[in-house]
C-alpha cells in the first residue's frame, strides 16, 4: 500500500536524522555520472592567494 509505506534507511548514528520515512519523501539513487547530470562536473578547487600573493593549497589526504 503506497499510501501507508515507510522506509527505514541505514543511517550512521552520528547523523542525528530520524531514519524513517514515507516511501513519497524517497527516490531511487543516480550515481554521480555525465549522463544524467550533465552541469555537475567536479572540478578541483584552484590555490587560494592569500593579500600578499602567495597561493595555498587544500590538503587532501596525509599519507605519512
Amino acid at each position: 500500500h503506497p499510501e501507508t509505506s515507510t522506509y527505514t534507511l541505514d543511517l550512521p548514528p552520528s547523523s542525528n536524522m530520524h531514519p524513517t520515512y514515507h516511501a513519497s519523501l524517497l527516490c531511487p539513487y543516480l550515481a554521480n555520472d555525465k549522463l544524467h547530470f550533465l552541469a555537475h562536473v567536479y572540478t578541483e578547487p584552484g590555490p587560494i592567494v592569500t593579500l600578499n600573493g602567495q597561493q595555498e593549497y587544500y590538503v587532501k589526504c596525509i599519507l605519512d
